[in-house]
């Protein structure tokens, strides 16, 4: 085990919310007013997004943003930390895309 200095910052060590209760995930998605649809319709139009693109969204949270870009065609690499915020956005693209 290696032992590090007291100001070490540990990049695996949790931050906030530990969003592993789908609870807190659905919450956590109400609460989000400025991450709507349709101002991520309105970021995907300005960068032109579409089927030839592919999308990488680093720290999808809920998804909104990845299944916009999925639903405009793109193919999308959803990547999170909380396996609970990743099936939050699966089971939300399933329902929409």
């Amino acid at each position: 085990m290696t032992v590090h200095p007291a100001w070490y910052y540990g990049e695996m060590k949790q931050v906030g919310v530990d969003f592993d209760d789908p609870v807190q995930v659905e919450a956590y998605d109400r609460k989000q007013t400025s991450n709507t649809p349709e101002a991520n319709q309105a970021l995907i139009q300005r960068l032109g997004i579409s089927k030839k693109h592919r999308v990488i969204d680093i720290g999808t949270g809920t998804g909104t943003f990845a299944i916009i870009a999925a639903l405009n065609g793109a193919h999308v690499y959803a990547v999170d930390v909380s396996h609970a915020m990743l099936s939050y956005a699966e089971y939300i693209c399933r329902k929409i895309c």
